[in-house]
């Protein structure tokens, strides 16, 4: 429950991470002629490279009659430009510009019939420009460089685009992404628009979006943070103006407001010059001041109330620092003396003791102002002003101090483990370099933040608490409610089709830029994995740390909630044991102290202990937790708190449109054995004994264990440390019990089976035909048409459902290729859609699976894509012990990418046709279903196969 509102809040803010020093940071940070900021990281740990482009405009910066225009900008600049996206501008531009002014008509005219005639007309001008549009072919050039994760993201106070990419594309990149802001062509308006309501209609599903605009719209009165969301407000998206969003361009777009950041595997002097030939053609100018808005104290305490969440909770903010500023680092370490992971903090106490269901902080420095929000879940039939006064005591005991010194030093330690994991990852380096530009901070300000943290004191802390931590403040309760959603009507306009064969002037110019070749070396375990019996049936893997002090050891054993479904509670309750003669809150506190992470989990084929943590804490961190499994305590209070949160869960699975639908496609792949129904009934949770739960989570211990350990100590050493610290190990005595899963439900004809649920805006549609087991050697023919079919922007599915239709946000289909070679394969596909176009996107969809158009001009993208993002998918240092067992499963005995890349040459688009009309062009297609059937054409569900309507006790149990 926890990490699901966190994730949720995390979606709508930009991230900030905390970062440490190291010595000497090679980092680089210079402005061409033209103004564009310019900040280089080299990383040669892996052979990747993560890019992207920052503008340090936002929301905030929309205009006040047109809300939204920030995110869609964002779309448009993947739209191409005069050369890049086109077969011919000059015949293309007078659609285009008629466009433009159609848009501006529409904005002043309100009558409906009317205004559809405009629109009529804009659909004929966007069909007439669309036959010399080529439509994604930015993504179709970034997947032909090998380059993964293009996307972008705008938030309050920046946009940011960005993609990784091997570094043997280098100079592509730099060209392609000086290309696509540089004369942009807003082409395919009409269609984006749609898809921009999509976006919007999955995020209204979520009931988390409109429970914060609605505590932002209170908390910010005056400012855009508050008075208007990312995406915007329907008026405003129903009358778009593209000369409105040309003019925010034109404005903020210039080079001296944005920056270009890379870091990887690149030699920086080598690429400044490209650098500079490539960017230097942006045209620099004056950018407008930001606006001031004024936001005034609260008065005390500020109070309100809604019906907007299937749970009860509630909610108190404050104003905290904004990002950027002098109290900000203080303000960080303030709020993980209240919640921290290791559960140490003030407000942990109050989950560690069961006093609360969710006690948690969302930090969001935004760049004018600072928010900070603290988030309770007491229970159903729990006072909420109870709750309030819990979290308020707890505030009160950190403004006076009551906290130990130990706490604040390992809230240092802490950040110095965050800091040191965050530098294993380059797109993570990219993203703390891209905040500080947008943050008008010195990009080596990130380097000195660990020196500013060993600096800060216990006395720093309880002054920064007092100053912000005021009785003014904002309180919101939510009790259970479901306010009514706006309504988006379906387009009744003809989709445009682009020229998907044909290429522009630009993609015939970058198609001759040489690439330097890329040998790709096998990785050999025999070198790279130390293998060591530490008892019978306990096999210790040992792979290198070679970047940092940070460990971490996972200990796994071959029993699974496959082989024993109790194993899901017996792993959840031992996460708040704790050992005989010891509290709960005690042992949190002492491994806290080690600075090591922990916990019990499993899996449908495996039981497992994980620790991480500085490398020489471990072994204290192990005999912790041994004399944990020696006599394990689970409190019977921490059964009932377990009842409380299942039930929670339970609720929001049946109110979350995304939830039933994952159970409904569970319960199609798996039946009675789906995990949403192999469960036990909520009211049977509450009587569970904890003796048992602790006898099936110690026999789990007892079954074959493979132990995956990182570092830098010896195999041998490790295995020492293990055999005095982690007796528990000898208890191993049996072999396991496989890695093979519940097989998936065979169907023989087309079924359809669907759920109601009248408050959903879009219905959530999984599809999935059965396959046979996977042979080894068939993994690169699936791979290539996983890219030919359901691939990106660059896919059938996406294009023709999203881009050329916009029927829908997402989407995708893939053969999915099982971890365990004995497992079944499955291919599925999903479409998130606007209930009323439900048929439409299906037929589409089931057009693509029962004559899947062919289009052999893709194939030399899809195996350059194939043999470019092998050299940036070896993955990082961390998994190189679990390739060892990872590739045994699959049937390979050595590294098999190098004999990949070689297969990937020697594939024909025929192989891909070949291997469609084999697995999916005849098979039944079983199709699973939630949305609200009063939008939904029942009768023409039924063309797609038998028809079944389930309800939601049919797929979970309660």
């Amino acid at each position: 429950m926890r990490k699901l509102i966190i994730a949720a809040l995390c979606l709508l803010i930009l991230p900030v991470v905390a970062l440490k020093a190291q010595e000497s940071p090679k980092i680089v940070t210079y402005q061409l002629e033209n103004g564009l900021t310019v900040i280089l990281k080299e990383d040669h740990n892996q052979p990747k490279v993560f890019g992207g482009v920052i503008t340090k405009a936002g929301a905030k910066d929309d205009p006040d009659d047109a809300t939204g225009m920030a995110h869609y900008q964002e779309h448009m600049l993947f739209k191409g430009t005069q050369t890049l996206g086109t077969t011919d501008w000059e015949k293309e531009k007078p659609h285009i510009d008629r466009i433009f002014e159609l848009y501006d008509q529409l904005g002043q005219t309100k009558n409906d019939s009317t205004r559809k005639e405009i629109q009529a007309e804009i659909n004929k001008e966007s069909l007439a420009a669309g036959k010399y549009a080529i439509l994604n072919e930015t993504s179709f050039l970034i997947n032909a460089i090998g380059g993964t994760g293009l996307n972008a993201g705008t938030g309050p106070d920046q946009t940011v685009y960005y993609n990784q990419f091997p570094p043997n594309q280098m100079e592509k990149w730099l060209d392609l992404y000086a290309e696509r802001f540089y004369n942009p062509v807003f082409r395919s308006f009409q269609s984006e628009l749609e898809t921009v309501y999509e976006e919007k209609n999955m995020y209204d599903d979520q009931f988390f979006t409109g429970l914060f605009e609605a505590f932002n719209k209170r908390f910010f009165k005056a400012h855009p943070y508050g008075q208007r969301s990312i995406i915007g407000t329907t008026d405003d998206l129903k009358n778009p103006s593209l000369t409105k969003m040309y003019q925010f361009f034109h404005d903020l777009y210039r080079p001296n407001n944005m920056a270009l950041i890379l870091v990887g595997d690149f030699n920086t002097e080598e690429i400044k010059p490209l650098i500079a030939a490539k960017f230097n053609k942006w045209e620099k100018g004056d950018v407008p001041e930001h606006k001031v808005y004024k936001e005034e104290p609260f008065n005390g305490r500020e109070f309100f109330k809604v019906r907007m969440s299937p749970i009860p909770l509630g909610a108190i903010g404050y104003r905290a620092p904004s990002s950027g500023s002098d109290d900000e680092l203080v303000w960080d370490m303030t709020m993980k003396v209240l919640i921290n992971n290791m559960e140490t903090g003030l407000l942990d106490q109050l989950m560690v003791n069961n006093e609360m269901l969710l006690t948690t902080a969302v930090n969001i420095p935004y760049q004018d102002y600072g928010e900070t929000v603290f988030i309770f879940v007491p229970g159903f039939f729990k006072s909420l002003k109870k709750a309030e006064n819990k979290i308020l005591d707890k505030i009160e005991m950190l403004k006076k101090g009551d906290f130990s010194d130990e706490i604040v030093d390992n809230i240092k330690a802490e950040m110095y483990k965050s800091y040191q994991l965050e530098l294993e990852s380059v797109e993570n380096q990219a993203i703390n370099l891209a905040y500080t530009f947008s943050q008008g901070l010195d990009p080596f300000s990130v380097y000195e933040r660990p020196a500013k943290i060993k600096a800060v004191s216990k006395q720093d802390i309880i002054d920064i608490a007092n100053k912000y931590l005021t009785d003014n403040r904002l309180v919101m309760y939510s009790k259970m409610g479901f306010p009514k959603k706006d309504k988006l009507e379906k387009p009744g306009y003809e989709p445009v089709v682009s020229n998907t064969n044909a290429k522009s002037p630009y993609r015939e110019k970058f198609e001759k830029i040489n690439s330097t070749p890329y040998e790709i070396k096998p990785i050999d375990l025999t070198e790279k994995v130390q293998k060591v019996e530490v008892f019978p049936k306990v096999t210790l893997r040992r792979g290198d740390n070679p970047m940092n002090d940070i460990a971490e050891i996972n200990m796994q054993f071959n029993k699974g909630q496959a082989h024993d479904m109790m194993l899901m509670y017996a792993t959840s309750a031992m996460n708040n044991a704790f050992p005989e003669g010891m509290s709960l809150q005690k042992f949190k506190e002492a491994m806290g102290a080690t600075n090591c992470s922990y916990s019990f989990y499993s899996a449908e084929s495996t039981t497992g202990i994980k620790i991480k943590g500085p490398e020489n804490k471990l072994p204290e961190a192990y005999e912790l937790i041994n004399s944990l499994l020696e006599n394990p305590v689970i409190s019977k209070d921490r059964i009932k708190q377990m009842y409380k949160e299942e039930r929670i869960s339970r609720r929001m699975e049946k109110t979350e449109p995304d939830m039933i639908a994952s159970g409904l496609y569970n319960y199609l792949l798996f039946g009675e054995k789906s995990q949403y129904i192999d469960r036990l009934p909520a009211k049977d949770i509450k009587k569970l004994d904890p003796e048992k739960l602790i006898d099936i989570f110690k026999d789990a211990l007892q079954y074959q264990s493979d132990i995956f350990y990182v570092g830098n100590k010896s195999a041998s050493d490790v295995s020492e440390e293990l055999k005095q610290n982690c007796l528990f190990l000898t208890n191993v005595k049996y072999e396991g019990k496989g890695f093979e899963l519940e097989p998936i439900k065979t169907f023989a004809k087309n079924e359809v089976f669907f759920i109601n649920n009248e408050r959903s805006k879009q219905s959530k549609l999984f599809l999935f035909i059965n396959q046979d087991k996977v042979k080894p050697e068939e993994i690169p023919l699936i791979e290539a048409f996983n890219m030919y079919f359901g691939g990106s922007f660059s896919g059938l599915v996406l294009q023709e459902i999203r881009e050329y239709r916009s029927m829908a946000y997402s989407a995708g289909a893939r053969f999915d290729i099982p971890e365990y070679k004995g497992n079944d394969a499955v291919f599925f596909g999903y479409v998130g859609t606007q209930c009323d176009k439900t048929i439409d996107a299906l037929e589409i969809f089931n057009g693509l699976i029962r004559d899947m158009p062919q289009k052999p001009e893709r194939m030399q993208m899809i195996k350059d894509y194939l043999v470019n993002s092998a050299i940036t998918k070896r993955g990082g240092f961390r998994g190189i012990p679990w390739k060892d067992r990872y590739w045994g499963h699959m049937g390979f005995d050595s590294d098999p990418v190098p004999q990949k890349v070689e297969a990937y040459k020697n594939l024909n688009f025929e192989d891909i046709v070949k291997f469609y009309e084999q697995k999916i062009k005849e098979k039944a297609v079983v199709i699973a279903l939630v949305g609200a059937s009063e939008q939904i054409d029942m009768e023409g569900l039924k063309q797609y196969g038998e028809l079944q309507i389930k309800e939601w006790k049919d797929v979970f149990t309660e």
